[in-house]
């Protein structure tokens, strides 16, 4: 008998901060405590937004669960031992914000991405939300913080956050899997000496 067994690193991304919070206005996402990570994709071809959480056999969580696959934009999920991928396909303004998110162009997030973000972080209880709507105001007083502490000149006209990582914001990058026989677990009197 074979047997697999998963292991995920999870590094959260910026897709956690800035993308999450759109795709939540739709689908509306909770257990934020059990939420791991997000994910721009899987590893496959296409626009997708994948969130990995710790599943929960609780009865209230599986009630969500059945109506999060019933949510329009949701294409299945993967079981990862204790965790699952939620995957989602993007509605056209997401698709555009996902443009601008990828590029970096945090301040031209409509003011509905905005919001939301906001909203989220404050729903989370996030200690750095201030600072996360500053960034997408493009701030002046957060810039000239910044040249002061980091030394650098930073134009006006930049964003004050780094483009994402796009290879930590897909999936397929932090999933191994382990396959093993059963066989190999029993001992020697078990399993009569016979190597497998």
């Amino acid at each position: 008998m074979k047997v697999r067994k998963n292991k995920i690193e999870i590094i959260l991304n910026k897709s956690l901060t800035y993308f999450l919070p759109l795709v939540d206005t739709q689908v509306n996402f909770k257990y934020i405590h059990l939420l791991r990570n997000t994910y721009l994709n899987n590893g496959e071809e296409g626009e997708e937004f994948c969130v990995l959480y710790e599943w929960s056999a609780n009865p209230q969580y599986t009630a969500w669960e059945k109506e999060l696959m019933e949510n329009h934009l949701y294409i299945g999920h993967e079981d990862y031992d204790s965790l699952v991928l939620y995957k989602f396909r993007l509605s056209k303004n997401m698709k555009d914000a996902r443009t601008l998110f990828v590029n970096g162009k945090y301040s031209m997030f409509s003011d509905e991405h905005k919001t939301a973000i906001d909203n989220f972080l404050k729903r989370k209880g996030a200690s750095n939300g201030a600072k996360i709507m500053k960034i997408l105001a493009r701030d002046e007083g957060l810039r000239i913080k910044m040249n002061e502490t980091l030394g650098v000149k930073i134009d006006p006209n930049d964003e004050l956050s780094s483009k994402p990582d796009m290879y930590n914001e897909n999936f397929i990058n932090f999933c191994s899997e382990t396959k093993f026989k059963i066989e190999q677990f029993l001992n020697e009197s078990e399993n009569d000496g016979k190597e497998s």
